[in-house]
């Protein structure tokens, strides 16, 4: 199991934020991002470049979750 820490909330706009997340296990630590739009959907970036292609140009190699717990448990298991 993963031991998951919020390093950063970025707020967009009010609604819409992105979080910078530690995923960490026995053997390593990565940085991870998830963007939250409005609390009902959530995508999940495993690096700084395809958010930065995600926000420029709309392409999406995000993983999409519709609910927080559906995100959790990913996370937990990532």
């Amino acid at each position: 199991m993963n031991k998951i820490t919020v390093i950063n909330t970025e707020y967009i706009t009010p609604s819409r934020t992105l979080e910078i997340m530690a995923l960490e296990n026995s053997r390593r630590r990565r940085c991870v991002f998830v963007y939250n739009y409005e609390g009902t959907h959530f995508r999940f970036f495993d690096t700084l470049h395809s958010v930065l292609e995600f926000f420029q140009s709309g392409k999406d190699k995000s993983v999409s979750f519709n609910t927080e717990a559906e995100l959790d448990l990913f996370l937990e298991n990532y």
